[in-house]
């Protein structure tokens, strides 16, 4: 789901910080693996990236 860029970057900062809280909590190895499923908002900064990057004021650069 597209925003804008300043919310992709904001959602993505708030889920990555709470994916790097969760795997810092991680107690037993097998629970890694979901703990790093919140890591995915670096997804979400990178699309914040590409967002605006592909805004119409750098279009003619």
């Amino acid at each position: 789901m597209y925003w804008s860029a300043t919310a992709d970057l904001v959602a993505g900062t708030a889920v990555a910080a709470v994916g790097l809280v969760c795997v810092a909590r991680v107690r037993r190895a097998r629970d890694l693996l979901v703990a790093t499923l919140p890591l995915l908002g670096v997804h979400q900064l990178m699309e914040a990236a590409v967002r605006d990057s592909r805004t119409p004021s750098r279009r003619g650069r």
